[in-house]
């Protein structure tokens, strides 16, 4: 959705690219990409992923499992492969919001204290993209990802 309105607005899309540099020169910016490429304009929006950084913690250690790109492997209730440790957040990859890892946290907290508790059910993630004033707002409550109210 941000691809399209950028693009229809003129914005060129770069992804997969990697940037090594960005500089300002006069009025604009210049990005130098890692293929040596330079990428002049008005404004420069980088958008990164994330990596976790879970090497040499000592996880493995402990008998939690991680998955090839380093995320912790996490049930849904937050329990690793060593049922007494729990991890929630970023660095579980189950879904990079601030919402989905309290709720990670606190159901984890519940559980671990023997609560009885909903295990975490994606599908109800509340998200919100958000944009300058001139746009009209977007947001989605998916109910389930084949149907969603989009205000």
């Amino acid at each position: 959705m941000l691809q399209r309105a950028f693009e229809s607005r003129g914005m060129t899309i770069m992804s997969e690219c990697r940037a090594v540099a960005a500089r300002r020169e006069g009025d604009g910016v210049v990005v130098t990409l890692a293929d040596g490429r330079e990428v002049r304009g008005s404004h420069c929006l980088m958008a990164v992923g994330s990596i976790p950084n879970s090497a040499g913690l000592g996880l493995e250690e402990a008998g939690v499992e991680l998955l090839p790109s380093g995320h912790i492997k996490v049930d849904k209730v937050s329990r690793t492969s060593n049922r007494h440790i729990y991890a929630a957040g970023d660095v579980t990859g189950v879904f990079a919001l601030a919402s989905v890892a309290a709720m990670q946290g606190r159901v984890a907290m519940w559980h671990s204290l023997g609560d009885a508790v909903t295990p975490l059910d994606l599908r109800l993630v509340s998200s919100n993209v958000f944009t300058t004033r001139r746009s009209p707002p977007s947001g989605c409550r998916s109910v389930r990802w084949t149907r969603a109210r989009c205000a």
